[in-house]
């Protein structure tokens, strides 16, 4: 099992947690053998952790190790922050952008019914001249 763990490749920080599930997983399998066994667990209950202290120990003093993932992390969250407020303004611009054309397009389509009523005029006006000229 020790040469799978380390012929992959795995982030810092991943290795320790392996050896920390490891080991746990091998002392309760012992614990477990020893209870079938009807022997005495190694350690009384009073000496196991609560998880609400061994949640205080990690949060009051995080290593060295962490503090460059932390420090890595609250640049991400930065970039990401930054990413999102230009998507923001990027969208805001193409919707005043759409806004625009559409304002634009409907001039034009104003312009365009006013132009073949000119020309239907005209057209008209054309049809009595020639109808006045055959007579």
């Amino acid at each position: 099992m020790k040469s799978q763990l380390f012929s992959v490749e795995r982030p810092r920080g991943a290795l320790r947690r392996i050896w920390a599930r490891c080991s746990c997983h091998a002392i309760i399998q012992e614990e477990k053998a020893k209870a079938v066994k009807g022997g005495e667990p190694s350690e009384p209950d009073a000496s196991v952790p609560q998880d609400s202290e061994r949640r205080e120990r990690t949060t009051t003093r995080p290593s060295e190790d962490h503090s460059e993932e932390v420090e890595e992390l609250q640049k991400q969250i930065r970039d990401l922050e930054i990413t999102n407020r230009v998507k923001d303004m990027f969208v805001v611009q193409l919707q005043k952008d759409r806004e625009h054309f559409e304002l634009e397009r409907k001039d034009y389509i104003e312009q365009l019914m006013s132009f073949n009523r000119k020309v239907g005029e005209l057209e008209t006006k054309l049809l009595q001249i020639e109808s006045s000229a055959d007579r």
